[in-house]
């Protein structure tokens, strides 16, 4: 049976001027050993953001990569409709604002740059900006979420459901050139250094939404206020949901944030209870909110200084960058792990000992704990880590270590007993052979017959 089909056309309450939008990408082809020193552009931050005994060796490094001259500035082309699935129900979502080709243009720059541990992962870091000279550069809360779809798919758009895939539905135009898939651009700036793989695997979005008039920001003030009363629970002059409730409507500014978190297109179904889920565990307060959703990474600030310094070179704030960077370093070294202790299933000592050494190396040696100074940096890692499962998965790894070590030993102790079995029957019959001259061997066959059982009988025994 088909689904029915829904129009619905885009209500944007949102406007961003400000912002910095990373999509991380994994490398793990090179090896590991000693990085390089980081580049000018992060160096004072990386300094300024770890704990004070990281400091003399620095687990990872970063740097500020040249992005092609013909990619340096391009727009990102929205389509005039995308198709999602949303609680069964089939959607036709509808573009808002469209030129005469039916296409919604956003005027961008990009930046690039990587962050190399010693593990030998790295993590690539492609960065959207406003273009400064344009006025067309300001993205809405739809904008967000469309390219939050890049790494959060999900809603049928990342082509397990009927419908457009995402990532061949936004494209990225640079002048006078054909317009470019998410996949196309990243192998454009990124092909020549290695890469192995160029899916998204999770994203930073960075709004800075001070320095208009004192009327929004006094607007962003109070919907801060807002999302700071979610977090503690339903607000006492509110209840329900949001189709049965229209008195209790909350701003729908609130229902756009939710959805930027989310990465959902269908927020605008999302009800007033939901919001207390959606809020609960982000950290709000009058000027600034931050939260981790699945692969998102959010901060709206009234203003940032990291961010303002850094726009024209890395294009995002770096106390947001490298956090994100070594959960998802984190996140693959436990995705390691656990493959390898599939491979421990087949018991050979061989493998054991492979596997036994390949999890010691990435859960006690690479995996980084939270090596930061700040509060909010180490809030980022900790949130990330809860958020994502990676606190349960680690210990989880560890309890099967423990296992694999366990079975080692044992095996490796048998093998032990078997060699030093050998070594006794050995040391018995060469002790016979030489009797043989003085004791007929009538009588010190059966008897060397009787230790050698006494002794098997012993050891199973033991």
């Amino acid at each position: 049976m088909s689904i029915c089909e829904i129009s619905r056309k885009e209500r944007p309450v949102l406007k961003f001027r400000k912002y910095g939008i990373a999509l991380h990408f994994l490398d793990i082809s090179r090896n590991t050993g000693r990085i390089s020193e980081s580049s000018s552009e992060f160096s004072s931050f990386e300094r300024d953001l770890i704990s004070y005994s990281y400091r003399p060796r620095m687990p990872f490094s970063s740097s500020v990569l040249k992005v092609p001259d013909h990619l340096e500035k391009f727009a990102i082309c929205f389509p005039q409709e995308l198709i999602y699935i949303a609680e069964g129900q089939r959607f036709r979502l509808i573009c808002a604002e469209t030129n005469s080709a039916g296409i919604r243009r956003r005027n961008a720059q990009l930046k690039a740059s990587r962050t190399d541990f010693q593990s030998g992962i790295s993590v690539f870091h492609l960065v959207l900006s406003p273009e400064p000279e344009s006025d067309e550069t300001e993205l809405n809360e739809y904008d967000l979420v469309k390219l939050a779809k890049l790494w959060e798919g999900g809603e049928g758009v990342d082509g397990r459901e009927p419908g457009c895939r995402i990532d061949n539905c936004i494209t990225f135009k640079p002048p006078n050139k054909e317009p470019l898939s998410i996949g196309e651009l990243v192998n454009s700036v990124f092909g020549h250094y290695g890469m192995r793989c160029n899916q998204v695997r999770v994203g930073t979005i960075q709004l800075v939404i001070g320095g208009g008039g004192s009327e929004e920001n006094l607007n962003w003030t109070s919907l801060l206020h807002q999302i700071c009363e979610f977090k503690e629970g339903l607000p006492a002059n509110v209840s329900g949901s949001v189709a049965e409730q229209e008195s209790n409507i909350p701003d729908k500014r609130l229902l756009g944030v939710a959805g930027i978190l989310q990465g959902l297109l269908d927020f605008d179904n999302i009800d007033i209870g939901e919001l207390c889920d959606v809020f609960g565990r982000v950290r709000v307060d009058e000027k600034n909110f931050i939260g981790i959703h699945k692969g998102t990474l959010l901060q709206i600030s009234m203003d940032d200084r990291p961010y303002e310094v850094t726009a024209t070179s890395i294009g995002i704030s770096p106390y947001l960058l490298i956090p994100h960077a070594i959960l998802l370093h984190n996140e693959e070294l436990l995705r390691r792990t656990a493959e390898a202790a599939i491979k421990a299933d087949s018991g050979q000592l061989r493998i054991l000992e492979n596997t036994r050494r390949e999890m010691h190396r990435s859960l006690d040696k690479d995996y980084l704990p939270n090596i930061f100074h700040y509060p909010t940096e180490r809030m980022i890692y900790s949130l990330g880590e809860y958020s994502r499962g990676l606190t349960d998965l680690k210990k989880a790894m560890r309890a099967k270590l423990s296992e694999i070590n366990a079975e080692w030993e044992a095996k490796t102790s048998n093998r032990r007993r078997v060699a030093e079995d050998v070594i006794a029957g050995l040391l018995l019959i060469i002790s016979g052979v030489s009797l043989k001259d003085v004791i007929s061997l009538h009588i010190v066959i059966p008897s060397l017959t009787i230790a050698a059982l006494l002794y098997v009988l012993w050891r199973i025994r033991g």
